[in-house]
This record gives C-alpha cells, sequence and structure tokens, in this order.
C-alpha cells in the first residue's frame, strides 16, 4: 500500500508541474505579430488559379503555376474532382 501512495504523490507532484508550466505560457500566447513590409503584388492567372507574387519572384510564379495545373489534372483524373472556383495561391520569396 506504501508503495501506491509514493506513486500517487509523484504522479500529482508531475501533474502540478506540468500545470504550472501550462499557466507560464499563457501570458505569450498570441503574441507574436506578423510583421508586414508594403510589397507590390503582382499575380498571373492560369486555368484554375490566380497566383500572386511580388517583384522578383516572376520565375517561381511561372514554375508554381506550371506545378499546380499539372497536380490539378492528376488529382481530377484520379479522384474526378472538380473545382468550383478560382483557386487564389500567394507566393512569398523566402
Amino acid at each position: 500500500m506504501r508503495g501506491v501512495g509514493k506513486y500517487m504523490v509523484l504522479c500529482c507532484l508531475g501533474l502540478l508541474f506540468l500545470l504550472v508550466q501550462a499557466k507560464a505560457q499563457e501570458p505569450y500566447f498570441g503574441k507574436n505579430k506578423v510583421q508586414y513590409r508594403h510589397f507590390d503584388w503582382y499575380f498571373i492567372q492560369t486555368e484554375n488559379f490566380d497566383i500572386y507574387y511580388y517583384k522578383g519572384a516572376y520565375h517561381l510564379a511561372k514554375f508554381a503555376a506550371d506545378v499546380l495545373e499539372d497536380a490539378y489534372l492528376q488529382i481530377k483524373k484520379e479522384l474526378r474532382y472538380d473545382l468550383s472556383k478560382r483557386v487564389p495561391v500567394i507566393l512569398y520569396k523566402s
């Protein structure tokens, strides 16, 4: 019976430790704000996608357009799924 009592005390202490740690994180939750810079956006329209990109990322956008259309054709063929509207895609050059 003594072993069970020690086990219960250790479990309670472990749980208390976890609760204290969770409470310590609470004031910081949601404090990370996205830092936006001003971007001049451009876009490419394909048959099914609107691909938005900013200056200097045209080649990336063109590559993404080709890959997206190819992937959509495969999904359409294999899963018999059609898009109901154009899909916007935002590319960041990072």
